[in-house]
């Protein structure tokens, strides 16, 4: 895992003009200037852990729980995450790994146009694990 700024994983996903970006949960007020200093506007979080009411960002939720990860349902949360990305917009979860991978994944096959072995290949790159059942049946359906 990389970090930097105090923040896991964090990666641009599509540059700006459109710029998204991905990672965990930056662990304080520094690693949220950070991100606001490269432009980002929007925090689309994933988890369920307290710390982006202070970020002065646009703090749009969606969390799915570790029972969630494993059972389920998860489909209908990461569809609306993804029509929530717009420009701006920092998507996370508590690590950048697995929530934040299976969003990444759709995101790149329904908006950039990834094939689903490209999109799951960068995934793991971010230590994105198969070990989370209702998250891998997402991706298999995609």
């Amino acid at each position: 895992m990389t970090i930097v700024h105090d923040i896991p994983n964090l990666a641009v996903v599509t540059p700006a003009p459109s710029l998204v970006m991905r990672g965990g949960q930056p662990k304080d007020a520094s690693a949220w200037a950070y991100l606001k200093l490269l432009g980002i506007t929007t925090s689309l979080k994933l988890n369920t852990e307290p710390g982006d009411e202070t970020s002065g960002l646009t703090v749009v939720r969606f969390p799915i729980t570790t029972v969630q990860q494993i059972w389920g349902p998860v489909k209908a949360h990461l569809e609306s995450a993804l029509a929530a990305i717009v420009p701006g917009t920092y998507v996370h979860c508590e690590i950048g790994e697995n929530r934040t991978g299976t969003l990444i994944i759709l995101y790149r096959i329904k908006v950039c146009g990834w094939t689903k072995s490209m999109a799951i290949a960068e995934a793991h790159r971010f230590e994105w694990e198969w070990s989370l059942p209702a998250l891998h049946l997402f991706v298999a359906e995609i």
